[in-house]
């Protein structure tokens, strides 16, 4: 076994304790800057590091990278041989058949590592994030092969993830099934998902919703900020990467500061990995180097508008119907206006809607997503009806309370093995 480890773990005045200790395999792990990783730093980060082991696996041509900024305890465990990446996608039976053979053979050989983990590192439990697609049916297999009980934690649905390897939707839709049945308990980050997985699979899973930024949350000047913060350039500001789930909604609001009654404003972009540029090219558009946590939380209190966008064309729907985004907590706590610009049927914009955390603009429109610039530029009443309602919402994201429903997931599990 090929391992390397770190640590630089956060500081907390109070830690959880779990009943047992657990391994945690994850596709990303902090201090890298997924919202996946985002969201493990900060519930765990409040969890006793002698209460669990966290692990990734990389393959043999993966360099691993010295962390920086806040992390925590981990193991990277190097895989034997070159990872099997997953074959072109074809309709062809025989590719098909192909694609399943090599993530068999994948999820095979992570899960006679994850077994020897569980038994080195002294764990009783094994949780297993969405994050790598192989990761959930090795930790499957690891977990009835040492009889540990499984949960899983679904940061996003697997099933749509699975499409960069299974060319059949259904058989996807059929593992996924066989998979969540066979956990002891399955975390999921919003109600919407909640729901579906009760329909589709008859499984009750539990709600941690992705927590915002402890920073933020106990910050009580955040409402202090005067608004506009410039009067002579207000800003709209989003913190986060700019891949297909975002990519055109992203550009429409480019567009959208074309109008002439927006000249004044600028589009601030804080994004460590930017993989659609050409939606985001205009004028008034300042994307800004890679930003650590204090000068990300430092603008997202002095934003103009925060702004949330989820794609229309540039990412498949279903993929981003249940989508919870890991800002959300931390725009909540700001205590800034939040724009939303997202489709119809998903989950933020119902939430949005349902809490009046936002203005929404639930249509592909530059002109709409002016108009709302424009109304919450001239509206105080609004904008400080969104901020109220941002707040209220925000209790339910804090990082506290993350983890001890997190904690509660495993105690029960636990106890019921």
């Amino acid at each position: 076994m090929n391992q390397s480890r770190w640590s630089l773990p956060l500081v907390v005045l109070e830690l959880i304790r779990l009943p047992a200790r657990v391994l945690i395999v994850a596709g990303s792990v902090p201090p890298e800057t997924s919202g996946a990783a985002i969201v493990l730093r900060r519930v765990l980060g409040l969890i006793d590091p002698r209460d669990y082991c966290l692990v990734r696996f990389v393959s043999t041509e993966q360099p691993i990278v010295a962390p920086s900024g806040e992390s925590l305890a981990s193991v990277v465990h190097r895989l034997g041989r070159p990872s099997l990446a997953p074959a072109r996608r074809s309709r062809s039976p025989l590719m098909a058949a192909r694609v399943v053979r090599r993530l068999a053979a994948e999820a095979y050989q992570r899960s006679m590592a994850i077994s020897e983990l569980l038994r080195s590192e002294r764990c009783s439990a094994l949780i297993v994030t969405t994050g790598g697609v192989p990761d959930l049916p090795a930790a499957a297999l690891a977990s009835r092969r040492v009889r540990a009980p499984l949960i899983i934690w679904m940061l996003d649905p697997w099933r749509h993830q699975c499409r960069v390897w299974l060319t059949n939707d259904a058989l996807a839709m059929l593992a996924e099934d066989a998979l969540v049945r066979r956990a002891r308990a399955v975390i999921v980050t919003n109600e919407t998902q909640r729901d579906v997985l009760q329909r589709e699979h008859g499984v009750d899973a539990v709600v941690v919703h992705n927590p915002c930024d402890p920073g933020l949350a106990s910050d009580a000047a955040a409402s202090d900020e005067p608004w506009p913060t410039n009067p002579t350039a207000p800003t709209i500001v989003y913190t986060g990467q700019v891949y297909a789930a975002q990519a055109d909604s992203v550009g429409r609001l480019v567009d959208a500061l074309a109008a002439p009654s927006l000249q004044r404003w600028t589009f601030q972009i804080y994004g460590s990995t930017i993989t659609q540029p050409a939606y985001i090219r205009g004028p008034r558009v300042v994307i800004h180097p890679p930003a650590g946590p204090d000068l990300i939380r430092r603008v997202q209190r002095q934003a103009d508008i925060l702004f949330l966008p989820l794609a229309f064309s540039s990412a498949p729907l279903g993929v981003l119907s249940t989508a919870t985004p890991a800002k959300l907590g931390d725009y909540l706590a700001a205590q800034r206006p939040i724009l939303v610009h997202a489709p119809p049927d998903t989950h933020l914009v119902r939430l949005a809607r349902k809490l009046d955390f936002a203005e929404v603009v639930d249509v592909p429109a530059a002109e709409r997503l002016a108009a709302a610039i424009d109304r919450l530029g001239h509206d105080a009443a609004r904008r400080t009806a969104i901020v109220e309602s941002a707040g209220r919402a925000a209790e339910d994201y804090s990082a506290a309370t993350s983890a001890a429903r997190f904690a509660a997931v495993v105690a029960g599990a636990v106890g019921a093995s």
